[in-house]
């Protein structure tokens, strides 16, 4: 009736629900760690090659700035703001 052996310490569930050692557990938690580094660093590098490109990876929503998006490319480009660029064209 029970698959599971009477020794149930030493097994647990994954995700998918499969019944797995802890050895086999410590060996797809260290994947999913370097996984994660690796995820990390290609984002890490996205956002570099975005700055080197002269634009801003993510919102800025600072007052007095506006940011353009063109189609088709990551980032915006930040600009002075409309109102701001008037009134210092009047000093």
């Amino acid at each position: 009736m029970n698959d599971l052996p009477s020794d149930c310490t030493k097994l647990t569930l994954d995700a998918t629900g499969a019944v797995i050692d802890r050895f086999t557990l410590n060996i797809k938690a260290a994947i999913w760690r370097e996984e994660n580094k690796r995820r990390a660093e290609r984002m890490r590098m996205g956002k570099i090659g975005t700055l080197k490109d002269r634009r801003w990876p993510g919102q800025y929503d600072k007052f007095g700035y506006a940011t353009v998006k063109e189609p088709g490319k990551r980032g915006c480009i930040i600009t002075l703001a409309e109102v701001l660029r008037n009134q210092s064209g009047n000093r």
